[in-house]
């Protein structure tokens, strides 16, 4: 063949070159399929984290200060004595907290709806805090039991109620968009996984066909060598001994054939024979 006869004609330091330069390469391309996976994974991870982790800690953190809120109005109006009072005091601070939760949990967010959920808790959480502070309120601080039950029970569950939904919403969709990063990022594992393994295993065999031609070819010249020297030790021409011609051992052989055939002399007969 074609490709055989090119191999053959080539340098041993050539072929083995080549074998050991393959292997390189074979690395290498490994090597750089390993590193892009893991980039890529590592974007993954960074995508668990401001996609999934970030928004649902600031969703906790926005209902934790939604629940303080609804304890430190039953506080304030049962037992504060006025508006410079301790409860007072948390109440109003719990209240200032639900802005600063809120515009926390939408930079968080990269969705639209998302976003969106965010402004209809805040729309509900106006009206809902307007009667806390105000009818609720002095109902509670004046005793005037009968009123603070009627502005409990009338206005503040049908308020609180929608409050609620909206911040159920965001807790829905701040989970969702959790699992799907999670879910993305298990999927890119075991793409990378299988990348990988198939990578190792093609360049396992590339590596493994090319030593199996060289040596093959290598001892093939060898063996052609051997034909020659024996030749020489029988006394016979080593014209008709194959060996790649372009090959040291080919000029070799070339140049005792030349002399052979151009002395006109026997050639002198080895007295160690070859054995048949």
């Amino acid at each position: 063949m074609c490709l055989y006869r090119f191999i053959d004609d080539r340098p041993v330091s050539v072929k083995i070159g080549v074998a050991v330069g393959a292997a390189l390469l074979t690395a290498a391309g490994i090597g750089g399929i390993a590193f892009t996976r893991v980039s890529e994974l590592h974007d993954t991870a960074i995508s668990i984290r401001d996609e999934g982790l970030r928004p649902a800690a600031a969703t906790e953190a926005l209902r934790r200060a939604y629940m303080q809120v609804r304890i430190n109005a039953w506080v304030d109006a049962m037992l504060a004595p006025g508006d410079d009072s301790k409860e007072h005091q948390a109440f109003v601070a719990s209240v200032e907290a639900i802005p600063v939760a809120a515009e926390e949990l939408r930079g968080t967010l990269t969705d639209p709806a998302a976003i969106a959920q965010v402004d209809v808790f805040m729309d509900s959480w106006n009206p809902y805090i307007e009667q806390v502070e105000g009818p609720l309120l002095q109902a509670g601080r004046t005793g005037d039991i009968a009123k603070y039950k009627a502005v409990r029970g009338d206005r503040i569950p049908q308020l609180a109620a929608q409050v609620q939904e909206a911040l159920d919403a965001i807790v829905v969709t701040t989970q969702k968009a959790a699992d799907d990063a999670v879910a993305e990022a298990d999927d890119a594992s075991e793409q990378a996984r299988a990348v990988i393994v198939g990578a190792l295993v093609a360049g396992v065999a590339i590596s493994a066909l090319l030593a199996l031609l060289v040596s093959r070819r290598l001892l093939r010249a060898v063996h052609a060598l051997g034909d020659v020297i024996s030749a020489v030790a029988d006394g016979d021409s080593p014209a008709g001994c194959r060996l790649p011609r372009t090959t040291r051992w080919g000029r070799w052989r070339r140049r005792w054939a030349s002399r052979w055939t151009t002395s006109g002399r026997p050639w002198p007969r080895s007295p160690v024979r070859r054995s048949r």
